[in-house]
């Protein structure tokens, strides 16, 4: 007997055991009864706008509604008010290629990923939300420069359920939308109804009769929310003199003044009884409004103000959160296949593309609280409005308890309770060089116009030089015209924020560590320190730049290379020196090292301060002890030595470009519990072979030693680099520009 499949109630179709007839599509929309083929597009299902006759440009006038448009804030604000990151992949066995992460950083940098959710979470509201990709080409990569929410009444499905554009030119049939152009986060759509359903549409009519509701209402309280006014006159009164009461007897409804004659009078009577038909108007509003409410929120808890907490209410704010789960999800969705496009055009498809992804809100809350927590057993006593605002707490649901920390700084330096203790300190430590980590991606992300701009102009120099002598002339000029207002500016904050985590990641209060600019007014003389930093920083990439373009003609004009050679290898060269805004290998270093030297330095204020020497004497090594960690690196991990001990003037980190070991303090307690040894040999120089921290292997035997240049404690010293070894024409432009901020650095101490 042959098998069949029905394809419909009435008709069925004979198969065969070949297994292949599995992949053919049998219910198909050509194939369907309801389907006749007289639309080169598929038709909006929408039963309201069927039944109107517009199109969902409509629903846009419902966000007028005062009651709608305060649920579509509400809405969007429960993901709007989420943190977000993007992370490498669950999952990912192998380490991300860190140009990958750069990369995606720098899109979503160079975009206003605000207005981008606030686009996409537009899909619930009008069941599609169409949103086009804007991409340039930047030194051989693909990256977006704008992504826009465009109008879902602009575009329509074809029977193949496919999005077409309807253009002017084709507004039959639309124009395909090409590959890796547009995003498209759905609301519930599906096969029959790929336009996806629109929460809008069940608020339409509830608005609808709402505002006829309104309109009846007014009329309502104007007839009888005053008195009548009524005039009485003689029987034989003609028609003449009864309009002419008429006619003062409205004035007076408006003036309370009337002028009658001495045979007529004047009543006011009040209108009664009428109260529960004004109800019946009230009553119809407040139905719409609950309606639009449970369209739009899923509930009314949030919306309809109600004192207490009623039987149902925790029930209503859970659907809430259930939809806000399901926007968010939404959102995650549509960037990342941004992330993924990002990735694919510029690596491939193959590679691994990061993920976006929201911030817990428990593990928020909980980071908090424990940071919180931790500055308490420090010694910090948070005020009573700092827990209500952190923690959304009324007035009279908690108190503060407990003293005062002692401003005798005595007192404080027996309190053993305000250092952070064993594994805390360490917790401490690494999770500041986790914080760290994230600021330095995101000032690089931040900086990267920066350099695009530096790029620019030296290819415009390039371009428009007639030759490599007039290339050699216009090229040290060019520093001024290199614009590093904007790097100055943001490194400033960077380099304050790196020392701020510094001292609050070294486990002991603020109020310990005198800053090494002095008391008095130490935010405006750090912000001067750190300013003058930045700005030495800036020029002298700027003259590292230039001075390798320099060295880079000489080479051209010495191998007997032409100038128009030199010109189309030159994307090439500024990627090989680090300066290219794609590859910012250079750039990264100069970020890394800075923040990192920043950080320390805030550490060792910290470390350093008596109070802290009193009752920590002890500093102890810490790598991090991943796959990054370099050996001799590795090799210290867990070394202590007593905090004045000279081997800290050749390991105190950073240690190297890149480096993130860090030092925490040791108590003595510490020293008895944890069973640990302190050291008295510096072991700088000798043979180690160090325990690969991924794998527990030896490693073979080498040097124990910090990295090449990098013997010295640059946290004890004064930051100030040396200008010599540029050309006298380069280094005279330098000396200008950052000798001033020099000079700052070297008296700061």
């Amino acid at each position: 007997m042959a098998k069949k499949i029905w394809i419909n109630e009435t008709q069925a179709i004979d198969i065969s055991d070949d297994r292949t007839l599995l992949s053919r599509e049998v219910a198909s929309r050509s194939r369907s009864l309801d389907w006749f083929g007289l639309y080169a597009f598929l038709p909006d299902p929408d039963p309201v706008l069927q039944k109107i006759g517009q199109d969902i440009s409509v629903y846009r006038q419902l966000l007028s509604d005062a009651h709608v448009g305060s649920c579509y804030i509400n809405r969007k604000s429960a993901t709007l008010a989420r943190e977000w990151d993007i992370k490498e992949p669950a999952g990912n066995l192998k380490k991300m290629n860190r140009q990958v992460m750069l990369l995606a950083e720098q899109a979503l940098n160079r975009i206003d990923v605000y207005q981008v959710i606030t686009d996409i979470l537009d899909a619930p509201f009008y069941g599609m939300s169409p949103i086009e990709v804007m991409w340039e080409s930047t030194g051989g990569k693909w990256i977006p420069t704008d992504v826009v929410g465009r109008p879902p009444e602009w575009f329509q499905f074809d029977v193949e359920n496919r999005l077409k554009f309807k253009s002017r030119d084709n507004m039959i049939e639309g124009e395909p939308i090409p590959d890796y152009k547009f995003l498209l986060p759905r609301h519930h759509s599906s096969y029959y109804n790929p336009y996806g359903d629109r929460v809008m549409a069940r608020c339409f009519w509830p608005v609808v009769f709402k505002k006829g509701g309104f309109k009846y209402w007014a009329i309502f309280t104007e007839k009888y929310g005053m008195p009548w006014v009524v005039g009485r006159v003689p029987r034989s009164t003609n028609e003449t003199e009864r309009a002419a009461l008429l006619t003062r007897l409205a004035s007076m409804v408006q003036d309370a003044c009337a002028v009658i004659n001495d045979d007529e009078s004047v009543e006011l009577k009040e209108s009664g009884g009428k109260t529960a038909s004004a109800d019946v108007y009230e009553k119809l509003i407040e139905a719409a409004n609950k309606e639009c409410s449970k369209a739009i929120m899923g509930q009314t808890a949030t919306t309809e103000g109600t004192p207490g907490r009623l039987g149902g209410e925790d029930a209503q704010v859970d659907v809430r959160n259930d939809l806000a789960g399901q926007d968010q999800r939404m959102v995650a969705s549509a960037l990342n296949q941004l992330l993924r496009w990002i990735t694919d055009l510029n690596f491939g498809s193959e590679t691994a593309a990061p993920e976006f992804g929201w911030h817990e809100e428990e593990d928020v809350q909980m980071d908090l609280a424990e940071r919180d927590k931790t500055l308490t057993d420090q010694g910090l006593r948070l005020s009573k409005t700092y827990y209500q605002r952190r923690y959304n707490l009324e007035e009279d649901e908690f108190e503060l308890t407990g003293p005062t920390p002692s401003s005798d700084p005595m007192q404080r330096q027996s309190a053993g309770n305000l250092f952070a203790e064993g594994d805390l300190a360490e917790r401490l430590a690494v999770s500041g060089q986790d914080r760290l980590d994230r600021l330095a991606d995101r000032a690089i992300a931040e900086v990267a116009p920066v350099f695009e701009g530096y790029s620019k102009a030296l290819k415009k120099w390039i371009d428009d030089a007639e030759s490599f002598a007039v290339a050699e002339k216009r090229l040290i000029p060019l520093f001024d015209a290199l614009d590093d207002g904007p790097m100055v500016i943001q490194m400033t904050r960077i380099l304050m924020d790196a020392d701020r985590l510094g001292k609050e990641s070294a486990g002991a209060s603020p109020d310990f560590a005198e800053a090494k600019w002095g008391p008095g007014k130490p935010f405006a003389e750090a912000l001067d320190y750190f300013r003058a930093r930045a700005v030495t920083v800036s020029g002298i990439t700027k003259a590292d730049l230039l001075a390798e373009i320099q060295a880079e003609l000489v080479r051209a004009q010495t191998e007997g290379e032409s100038l128009e050679g030199f010109r189309n290898k030159f994307d090439e060269t500024l990627s090989r020196h680090g300066f290219e805004p794609m590859h910012p290998w250079r750039i990264e270093t100069i970020y890394r090292t800075n923040l990192q030297s920043a950080f320390q330095f805030g550490r060792y204020r910290q470390m350093t301060d008596p109070a802290v020497l009193a009752y920590r004497p002890y500093w102890r090594y810490v790598a991090v002890m991943d796959g990054s960690t370099r050996p001799a690196h590795a090799a210290m991990h867990g070394k202590i030595f007593p905090a004045d001990h000279a081997v800290w003037d050749t390991w105190y980190p950073p240690n190297g470009f890149n480096c993130r070991c860090t030092v925490t303090t040791v108590s003595e307690r510490e020293l008895r519990r944890n069973g640990w040894k302190v050291d008295s040999e510096d072991p700088t120089g000798g043979l180690v072979e160090p325990i690969d921290p991924v794998t527990g292997n030896t490693m073979p035997a080498r040097l124990l030693m910090p990295d090449p240049d990098w013997s010295g404690n640059l946290a004890a010293k004064d930051w100030a680099p040396t200008l010599d070894g540029y050309s006298q024409e380069l280094k005279s432009v330098l000396e200008k520009a950052v000798g001033p901020a020099l000079e700052r650095l070297k008296n700061a101490g």
